[in-house]
């Protein structure tokens, strides 16, 4: 009888362990599996710190198997016959309906699609086609442009020199002449990660990434730099998971998000500093370059931005210049830190102003947090 009384214990243990997730809970989990079939590690983590409030057996194992299950079963789901309906033909007033919305992201979410067909009465499948063969021709156009232009083409139209003058250790700048020999200076770069985890993803071009390189090309620096990441993470994974949590911001994104750069979309910024020169003071081991880095990063939330933000003191008398500097190269982001840059401009603009009565974006959880529900959920809480 004792063991009889262990089973039936143990079958007891077994059901106490199984997590039932309620409607509120699956939605949430919902809007998160919509946005990215394979979420990283941050995002279940999330995810399971918010619905253990009300579910105290929910931990990240249990968000995993979640997922897993998830993306199975629809292939083990018989598929449903196809309906004969009637399409209706892409007129021109349903096309401009399209466009307007592909002007806002190439990539349409679940909610917009259903958003579309109940303003053109297209079929879903109409709907996925277009936007699909509209990125198609997008990216036909920008492979007809020449590496060569794109590697050497500044966008900003104000390029400058930045050094600390060695008697008052303050930040000093010139405008860069056109002709100007700059292979003597350190150049800031932006580039694009692309997802590769999902054929038809819908966040592609998702992170934007800021870099420096002493080279005169920005895409053969993001090559080189491409390199120098996968051979870095090759060598962390033999080391196991644990050597990756360890690993620099920047690297752990691009495992966890499965990330891969696009060198092609490589842009120098216009900004230059001295290769030797040494800032003092709070970046007395920084190179200046270092400094221009982190501010960009921390402005475009840009992929790995993790570090002190000593470089927004040191660099605010130059604040306006940057910023005008970021809106220049709005159309070269990737979308979502276009959204980020648009949503966070007034409040740029009032830091720029009087930084002790406004918070630098980049720093503000509260205005982070605020664009993080509107790119998950179309929820701005700012409006309740």
């Amino acid at each position: 009888m004792e063991g009889g009384n262990d089973v039936v214990a143990n079958q007891e243990k077994k059901r106490e362990k199984r997590v039932i997730f309620s409607k509120e809970e699956n939605k949430l989990l919902m809007a998160s599996f919509a946005l990215n079939q394979c979420p990283a590690i941050n995002e279940k983590a999330r995810l399971a710190n918010i619905i253990r409030v009300t579910n105290p057996l929910v931990n990240m194992v249990k968000i995993s198997k979640w997922f897993d299950h998830k993306r199975q079963r629809p292939s083990k789901m018989k598929p449903r016959k196809k309906r004969n309906l009637a399409l209706l033909p892409l007129t021109s007033s349903r096309v401009s309906c399209l466009e307007k919305s592909y002007k806002t992201s190439k990539w349409v979410s679940d909610m917009d699609r259903q958003k579309l067909m109940e303003e053109t009465g297209l079929a879903e499948s109409q709907i996925k086609d277009w936007f699909i063969r509209r990125r198609k021709s997008d990216s036909t156009l920008e492979s007809q442009v020449t590496a060569p232009s794109r590697a050497t083409t500044i966008v900003n139209t104000n390029p400058r020199l930045f050094w600390v003058n060695k008697d008052t250790g303050k930040l000093e700048w010139k405008t860069i002449e056109e002709g100007e020999d700059c292979a003597v200076y350190h150049k800031l770069y932006i580039s694009l990660f692309d997802i590769v985890k999902k054929e038809d993803a819908q966040g592609k071009m998702a992170k934007t990434a800021v870099g420096y390189t002493g080279m005169d090309n920005a895409i053969s620096a993001a090559k080189l730099n491409w390199l120098d990441i996968k051979k870095a993470i090759k060598n962390i994974l033999s080391l196991g998971i644990f050597a990756l949590i360890k690993a620099c911001s920047y690297r752990n994104d691009v495992v966890e998000d499965g990330l891969e750069e696009v060198p092609e979309t490589a842009k120098f910024l216009g900004i230059y500093t001295p290769i030797e020169t040494v800032a003092k003071g709070k970046a007395s081991k920084e190179q200046i370059i270092e400094l221009f880095k982190w501010w960009f990063r921390l402005r475009l939330l840009a992929l790995g931005t993790l570090r002190p933000r000593e470089c927004l003191d040191i660099l605010y008398p130059f604040a306006e210049y940057l910023e005008s500097v970021v809106l220049q190269y709005l159309e070269h982001m990737a979308p979502v830190t276009r959204r980020w840059i648009i949503l966070s401009a007034p409040q740029m603009k009032a830091y720029i102003k009087d930084k002790s009565a406004a918070t630098f974006p980049g720093v503000d959880d509260k205005l982070v947090t605020r664009f993080k529900c509107i790119e998950l959920w179309s929820h701005d809480p700012a409006l309740f």
